[in-house]
């Protein structure tokens, strides 16, 4: 299974937490059984997924990377 996670660009890297694990939308939770799943999706919601990490971290923040990654455990 595959997750995605939002890397931010943050100027003061010593303040904290600089990445979020989208774990759900619309309540349903949100894993993919393949990369291609994973990446097809957040292409086809990259905008929200930017909304989500500009909630997250604040207006002024910038999204640095978007990613899928394999679930440990």
């Amino acid at each position: 299974m595959y997750k995605i996670i939002i890397m931010m660009l943050l100027i003061d890297p010593l303040s904290g937490k600089d990445a979020v694990e989208v774990t759900h939308q619309h309540g349903k939770v949100l894993e993919f059984s393949n990369l291609q799943q994973c990446y097809l999706h957040v292409q086809g919601n990259l905008d929200s997924l930017k909304s989500f990490a500009r909630f997250t971290f604040g207006d002024d923040a910038v999204v640095k990377r978007i990613e899928c990654v394999k679930k440990t455990i």
